[in-house]
This record gives C-alpha cells, structure tokens and sequence, in this order.
C-alpha cells in the first residue's frame, strides 16, 4: 500500500489532477479498477502534453481554443434564434 501511495504522490507531482487518480484501496482491495483504468489514462494524457513521444493509451489531453470576436460579431449572434428559443416559441404557440 505504501508503493502505490508514493505511485501517487509521484503523479500528482508529475501533474496529473487528483480527481482523475485512483485511491490506495482501489487497486490494493480490488475495489474500482475502472477508476485504476482511467488513471492510466490520465497518466498517459500527462506525460503526451509534457512531451513524452513513446506509445500512448486512450484519448489526448484536450487543448485550449481561444476565440476572439469583434463586437459586431458578437452582436450579430445576439440576433439569431436559436433552436431551443424556436422551439419554445413554437411550443407555446401549439398549446
């Protein structure tokens, strides 16, 4: 128990977030090896955006996207209906 301890203290400081690790009970008891499972996972994403280049598991750490509107953009959307404001409006217009 004390091994998987240090495994995750060593992933916390390698930055993987908390709430993506397993705990010790987890694994040691067999009690969620789902969430054993997403670990790795976690721990790969990790170690891809830190630059590791070696074979990986499951999905990529998603990257930011900044978007920069002009005020003429964003007042252009302010003017659009969007489906589910058109649906409610149709909907009250049935009953």
């Amino acid at each position: 128990m004390e091994n998987l301890a240090n495994f995750l203290t060593a992933l916390t400081d390698a930055g993987v977030p908390t709430h993506d690790q397993f705990q010790t009970v987890d694994l040691y008891e067999n009690k969620n090896i789902v969430q054993v499972i997403d670990t790795i996972f976690a721990m790969s994403r990790t170690a891809t955006a830190l630059g590791y280049k070696g074979p990986v598991i499951g999905p990529k750490l998603a990257e930011k996207q900044q978007y920069n509107f002009t005020k003429e953009q964003l007042d252009e959307g302010k003017s659009i209906l969007t489906l589910q404001t058109s649906g409610n409006i149709f909907n009250d217009k049935v009953r």
